[in-house]
């Protein structure tokens, strides 16, 4: 067991495969995407600017320089330098005075990029556009057999459609699928990703050269679009391929076979791979002795370090770790960790001929800056460093078991003195979403409240490029998850002149405030950030500070749990069950009451506030049909004030917001039943139904100190900052609501929850006495507990 976890620890790496993406621009004019390709050429995709830049690293005899040539407005070029580019990190990007730093881009140690690599162009359909917005700038790594495309983009609304190779220049029905980052199924819907092309393992011991890569439609024979690869003559770059050599024993042991080919320097192919998945804890395998015991673990095609389960008549390539190639590795084999048994292997021996292969180019330049290091959390790390020459901050931010579309959040603390989420408060709010986007953005903590429109501006948690002046002032945003664990890696100067960023000042220590929590789609199609998690709150209690002069370091290394702790079941709120004798109901604010609460309830992550209805946290409303229901609605009347405004409404929309919609012109497809007016036609929204600001507020704590609704609610308050009347609307459930309905806040999104127009109440009234029972158990529970411990004293 120690053997397996040493195993592990060690393959908590990464492999990036032959090109290396350095970062997005977006500073002042200059935008773009800057890709190292090789050894001597960046590649610049989009790039605009309005005069010459210069591109430079390097100092004294290592020094190389490249100039574009005037205004740039989104080209795409190769840049070569006159030297090793991997000899002169950092690369610069200047003015073309050279006197204004625009930014820097470092280049990690333990990446692997070709000595030399072609630009094949982009894709095209000879001439004619290509089809299902296919584009992609495409890349070849003769040496490696490797192909990536830069920014590839396609609509995903065509059946069937594969990366696929013929071995011919026009592609056609006679070639082969392979995969792209990890994947070997269809191309699906792909927004300017980047794709490392898997040029596969021959299929027999002959040898296969493929002559053109294209998005191919199996459906219809058709291309969307391709470009042609040269034609290369030697046998996958090396000397020699092990293509006559067979893994595993005769007979084979849990039913393991393949033909073994060197592709590259660290590159594997495995062809008519085999094994009956039947042993457990076994992995592909590779070592650096002649004892197949001693070795580590070889992620699999897809990247993944999981075991391996039933292969059946497979071609698998495969990468050795980082600073691995077949020429300091003596053996591959797949292997039993468990069991410490291999299932067959292959060594490489002298007759390899390894001073005839291929070299990787790897990074060889001065280590920059030390990272220093923060503890968080038990499951949260920052690290952080200052490049003093090039005033420059660069984050990484470590967390255990995020989720697409979950944020992580850090940054400098509103106050001078302590830890403060506003006034603004500036963060980097780092996330990556189902589609695959990563985004490192700035964010102003204007006020603790939503980011919404309020008069035409926004307010709230609200990134910084839709505020008035604001830009976002983060760069060369990088993630990377491995296993449980997620690290973004982004950069900021240390003084942005942004008037919505603060300054950071290295030697000085500053309080810092940092997050976790989910985001809601927004107006302008971007995930904006909704309340952090009660249990990843800024740390008010035991404010943390960063100082980059203090050579500060963590208590230990970061590994996340495997297992993470079951969630609390849901509060049980008792429905409220509306009827001609008793249909009014009380609508206030209140807190959201912590993971067991509106989480737990309904599934969605809220912004910390949420509807009481009558004194309970967002209670189902039973409405018997034909009944006329009176809300008294008490949630601010001043939409100046928009964290203190929340106008009541009934609606077909599970988040709400609709005023937030229309503000932003987008259009709106929910059905408004009462509460305001809403003119379809023209997507308008008025006379929103308003009244005095009151909350039920809390004196103990926050939810999560709490097992059950009844126990939290003892600690609420009720109170109304006027004296104003309760803004009030009727809506009758008639035979014509068939829903669904719910009651929300027309300001923000997701404060409410459900209604239910029935025929009788018989369901609502015994749910409604259920919970009560429950929370009159609960009552007594605790009422046991203090005389237990009065009658112990």
């Amino acid at each position: 067991m120690r053997l397996l976890l040493l195993v592990l620890l060690l393959q908590l790496v990464y492999t990036v495969q032959a090109f290396y993406r350095l970062g997005t621009v977006g500073v002042g004019s200059t935008s773009g995407t800057i890709y190292l390709i090789d050894s001597n050429s960046l590649f610049l995709r989009g790039f605009r600017a309005t005069e010459a830049l210069v591109f430079r690293g390097g100092s004294g005899s290592t020094l190389v320089t490249a100039t574009t040539s005037g205004a740039l407005s989104n080209v795409n070029m190769m840049l070569d330098g006159n030297n090793d580019w991997l000899e002169a990190s950092p690369i610069e990007i200047r003015t073309a005075s050279g006197d204004e730093l625009i930014t820097s881009f470092d280049i990690p140690g333990n990446i692997q990029i070709p000595c030399t690599a072609e630009y094949l162009g982009r894709f095209t359909r000879g001439g004619a556009s290509t089809l299902h917005s296919l584009s992609g700038h495409v890349f070849f790594d003769s040496s490696n057999r490797r192909l990536f495309v830069a920014g590839l983009n396609l609509d995903g609304s065509a059946p069937a459609a594969y990366m696929w190779l013929s071995t011919s220049t026009t592609p056609s029905g006679g070639g082969r699928r392979t995969g792209y980052n990890g994947r070997y199924g269809k191309v699906d819907d792909v927004n300017n990703q980047d794709a490392n092309v898997t040029y596969p393992v021959p299929l027999s011991d002959v040898q296969v050269v493929y002559r053109s890569l294209s998005v191919w439609c199996v459906d219809f024979s058709v291309s969307f679009g391709h470009v042609v690869i040269p034609e290369v003559t030697d046998s996958f770059g090396c000397s020699t391929s092990y293509g006559s050599v067979k893994l595993g024993d005769t007979p084979a042991k849990h039913g393991v076979s393949a033909n073994v080919y060197v592709l590259g320097p660290n590159t594997i192919g495995l062809q008519n791979m085999n094994y009956g998945g039947d042993a457990p804890g076994t992995w592909y395998w590779a070592g650096t002795t002649s004892d197949v015991h001693t070795g580590f673990i070889v992620a699999d095609e897809t990247g993944s370090l999981g075991t391996l389960s039933e292969i059946s008549n497979a071609n698998v390539v495969l990468t050795l770790p980082t600073d691995y190639d077949v020429c300091n590795t003596n053996f591959f084999s797949v292997y039993c960790v468990i069991a410490s048994v291999s299932f067959g292997e292959v060594f490489f021996d002298s007759s390899y001929g390894c001073t005839n292969c291929p070299q990787i180019c790897k990074t060889v330049g001065e280590p920059g800056p030390v990272f220093q290091c923060k503890d968080l959390s038990s499951t949260e790390q920052i690290e952080y460093r200052y490049d003093s020459n090039n005033s420059l901050v660069t984050f990484r931010f470590h967390t255990c078991n995020l989720e697409a579309n979950e944020y992580f959040a850090f940054g400098i603390s509103a106050s001078n003195s302590g830890v403060a989420m506003s006034p603004n408060g500036d963060v980097a709010v780092c996330q990556y979403s189902t589609t695959g986007v990563v985004d490192c953005s700035d964010y102003d903590l204007t006020i603790r409240s939503q980011c919404a429109l309020s008069g035409g501006s926004y307010n709230g948690a609200c990134p910084d490029t839709v505020l008035t002046g604001g830009v976002n002032n983060y760069i060369n945003t990088q993630v990377e998850t491995i296993n449980a664990l997620t690290t973004f890696t982004t950069t900021r100067a240390v003084n942005t002149t942004d008037s919505h960023d603060k300054v950071y000042t290295p030697g000085t220590p500053q309080y810092i405030i940092w997050a976790r929590g989910g985001t809601f789609s927004s107006p302008t199609s971007e995930r904006w950030v909704l309340r952090h998690a009660s249990d990843n709150r800024i740390s008010s209690s035991a404010p943390i500070q960063i100082d980059f002069a203090a050579n500060q370091s963590c208590t230990r290394s970061l590994l996340c749990p495997t297992t993470t702790p079951a969630p609390k079941a849901p509060w049980k709120v008792p429905p409220i069950c509306i009827e001609p004798d008793n249909n009014q109901i009380n609508a206030a604010i209140g807190n959201t009451g912590g993971v067991q609460g509106y989480k737990g309830i309904t599934g969605k992550d809220g912004w910390g506030i949420a509807w009481y209805l009558n004194g309970y946290l967002i209670p189902e409303v039973y409405v018997l049909r034909g009944t006329t229901v009176r809300f008294y609605v008490n949630g601010g009347n001043d939409p100046d004030d928009s964290a203190s405004y929340h106008p009541l409404y009934i609606t077909s929309s599970n988040e709400g917001g609709i005023n937030v919609l229309q503000e932003a012109g987008e259009s709106i497809t929910e059905t408004v039943y009462a509460g305001l007016d809403y003119n379809q036609a023209a997507q308008t929204v008025t006379d929103l139904t308003v009244g005095p600001y009151c909350e039920w507020e809390e004196t103990e704590g926050g939810g999560d100190n709490f097992n059950s609704f009844s126990r939290y609610e003892e600690t609420l308050e009720y109170s109304c900052s006027s004296t104003v009347l309760s803004g009030i609307f009727e809506w009758t459930a008639n035979t014509e609501s068939n829903g669904p309905f719910y009651y929300q806040c027309a300001t923000h999104r997701l404060l409410g929850w459900k209604i239910y127009v029935v025929d009788d109440l018989e369901e609502c009234f015994a749910l409604q006495s259920a919970a009560y029972q429950t929370l009159s158990y609960a009552l007594l529970l605790f009422i046991g507990v203090v005389l237990t411990i009065f009658y112990a004293l």
